[in-house]
């Protein structure tokens, strides 16, 4: 089992679901791989760092595994959809469809209190893709499944870094590609940023608003004012944006 869930309540899963043979803690790409290759080779699970595992009567843990620094050494998920499945097959409902999802970063560093995955998986600990590569596996997208209509970036918040996200938008710009694609934002983006993102091939922004009372934002630990939520929202009308609102 990977995940949020077991990776937050590791022990409390094991123990109440004795089918579970292993849990992989955290971010899981290397851990999956060495569990597979373990097993294949002699079964010494005790060398696989990240996981919690059954032995005779008892649950063993190994050491935590540390996050993924080189983002750009994983191989590219819209190859795994090339290969072996059928983007016809996934559907969101914001995306037109066929639509493919990739992350270009991983973490947050923002404190939002309700917020479980920066909390329990990637401990606020913001890593990302270099532009080149980011753009790179949308040409590859293009050139490769061409059904595809949009390109959804996964990311916490892809606008983290104002300047990848010039540099990802100046780099589809330059290579000619005609893309649409949407991503994860907060409500603070100004409206030079958002112009470039839509000349860039920008569609959709799925931003947490969370709410309107401002008290309510200082007590999630937002970091976000109402104005710059209204300024936000003006700039991205004016520019034909979609947005879709988290609340």
């Amino acid at each position: 089992f990977t995940g949020r869930h077991v990776t937050a309540t590791t022990e409390e899963t094991m123990k109440m679901f004795k089918s579970i043979d292993i849990v992989a803690r955290g971010e899981y790409d290397y851990t999956v791989l060495d569990i597979a290759n373990e097993l294949n080779n002699g079964h010494n699970l005790k060398e696989v760092l990240g996981i919690t595992f059954r032995e005779n009567d008892g649950i063993i843990d190994t050491p935590v595994r540390p996050l993924v620094q080189d983002l750009d050494s994983i191989p590219f998920v819209s190859k795994a959809y090339r290969e072996f499945l059928d983007v016809r097959d996934y559907r969101y409902a914001l995306a037109q469809h066929p639509m493919l999802q990739l992350w270009s970063s991983r973490g947050c560093p923002n404190r939002c209190t309700y917020c479980d995955y920066p909390q329990v998986f990637t401990m606020h600990t913001f890593r990302m893709r270099s532009a080149k590569s980011v753009v790179d596996e949308m040409e590859y997208i293009h050139k490769h499944l061409p059904n595809v209509k949009e390109i959804f970036l996964e990311d916490d918040t892809f606008t983290i870094d104002r300047n990848r996200v010039l540099e990802v938008c100046r780099d589809i710009k330059e290579r000619g590609l005609n893309l649409i694609w949407s991503c994860n934002v907060r409500a603070n983006l100004d409206h030079d940023i958002l112009k470039v993102m839509k000349d860039a091939g920008c569609r959709i922004l799925i931003v947490g608003y969370e709410s309107g009372n401002q008290q309510v934002l200082n007590n999630i630990k937002k970091g976000i004012a109402l104005k710059q939520a209204e300024d936000f929202t003006r700039s991205a009308k004016q520019l034909g944006l979609r947005i879709f609102g988290c609340f």
